[in-house]
């Protein structure tokens, strides 16, 4: 009788032990790595995104300030995987998650071909600056007169938007603005404004 008991215990740890392996296996897997640029330095904010190839559900993470991402729970399957990030080019790869996988995928990305390029062109509008005599000139068109928005459409309205020019109402005299530091008066109207 004792040794039925005796094989009986033992039996039951045997199929507790068993069990306990089997509660711990995982039925999912995990990707994992870093994501780093040409150099070798980490790169943060870049989204790694799984897609099932059979199911086409999508995962996402972004990285960490140490460029590190973890997608866990991931159920077997072929995925595709991108890493994303501005100012790098894309990077694409599969990879088969396994029951219980860790899989470490760690991604190196290059820098963007795109270019920026800054071009300066004329703005149509003619200023120019005086080398020997200090002084600034503006040019202001017809089409300029035409574009502005004014309310009586009068070419000495404009004359204050030039850069050495300011309004001077309480004198009275001449055309009301100032030209290089002029006194207003000084100011003569038929060489202010030219038609």
């Amino acid at each position: 009788m004792q040794h039925l008991a005796r094989s009986v215990s033992v039996l039951l740890w045997v199929l507790l032990l068993v069990s306990v392996g089997l509660f711990g296996q995982a039925e999912s897997g995990t990707v994992s790595g870093t994501i780093t640029d040409n150099t070798g330095a980490v790169v943060p904010g870049a989204t790694v995104t799984m897609t099932s190839v059979n199911t086409a559900q999508t995962r996402s993470a972004v990285t960490g300030s140490a460029g590190e991402y973890a997608v866990p729970s991931l159920r077997p399957d072929t995925y595709s995987i991108t890493v994303e990030r501005e100012g790098f080019q894309k990077y694409s790869r599969k990879v088969v998650v396994d029951v219980g996988s860790r899989i470490d995928l760690s991604a190196q990305l290059s820098v963007s071909g795109a270019s920026t390029t800054v071009e300066v062109t004329s703005s149509g509008e003619t200023a120019a600056v005086n080398t020997e005599t200090q002084t600034l000139s503006q040019v202001i068109t017809a089409q300029d007169i035409t574009n502005l928005p004014t309310l009586t459409r009068n070419p000495y309205d404009l004359v204050a938007t030039s850069g050495n020019v300011s309004e001077d109402q309480q004198s009275g005299r001449g055309a009301g603005v100032a030209v290089n530091g002029q006194r207003s008066s000084d100011t003569n109207p038929a060489c202010a404004v030219q038609p």
